[in-house]
């Protein structure tokens, strides 16, 4: 992928850490239960 190429991809279980990084870094209350529990019900 170049330089400012962005690729969207279907969230899925590799995903939920990089959730939980971006929901500490954001100040958002969202655990990794929280997007395990998103993931589950999409």
């Amino acid at each position: 992928m170049q330089q400012g190429e962005i690729e969207l991809q279907a969230f899925g279980p590799d995903h939920i850490e990089g959730a939980v990084a971006l929901s500490r870094q954001e100040n958002w209350p969202h655990r990794a239960q929280d997007w395990q529990m998103a993931l589950q019900l999409s």
